[in-house]
């Protein structure tokens, strides 16, 4: 029994130094691939202060980067504003295509009222339907708003033709 103890301890013994080994190994690799870690880590950081320098010089924008930037703001609005123009334009011009179709009809409906026979339709002459003399004053000693006028025929011929062609009486 006693070999069997001692048998069994050794393999015990065996066991727990395989054992040991194996972890042994086990942390070798992991104690490696911490080293390798650090170094990508220190890489990393290096890269990351090279970045930094260049984004703090980057933004420390020479003065030809930065008539460089207000020229694109510039162009930039310059392109908003044509745009809205554009948009304007494209308004007005069917605004315009309205007003020239209401043109057109109206100048067709004026064309057919010429062409009317005087009787059906009244024409007005400067002003007053012709044949309508103006009203005469009621009273002799009423008074007369074209007075001035009538005892000037010229006055009265360039300034109311419609009275004179009418044959209104003119005094003197």
């Amino acid at each position: 029994m006693r070999k069997t103890l001692v048998a069994i301890l050794m393999v015990a013994c065996a066991l727990a130094v395989a054992a040991a080994a194996a972890l042994w190994r086990k942390a070798e690799a992991v104690a490696q691939e911490n080293k390798g870690l650090n170094e990508r880590i220190a890489e990393l950081e290096e890269s990351l202060e090279v970045v930094r320098d260049e984004s703090r010089q980057a933004s420390r924008a020479t003065p030809e980067a930065e008539a460089q930037k207000r020229e694109l703001l510039r162009l930039r609005n310059d392109v908003t504003q044509l745009r809205a123009n554009e948009q304007n334009l494209i308004r007005i011009e069917a605004e315009n295509q309205q007003l020239a179709a209401e043109n057109r009809r109206l100048q067709k409906q004026a064309f057919t009222r010429a062409k009317q026979p005087a009787e059906e339709f009244p024409m007005m002459r400067y002003g007053a339907v012709q044949g309508v003399n103006t009203p005469k004053p009621a009273e002799p000693g009423a008074a007369d708003p074209l007075a001035f006028y009538r005892k000037n025929p010229e006055l009265m011929r360039r300034y109311f033709p419609h009275l004179v062609a009418t044959n209104a009486p003119v005094q003197r």
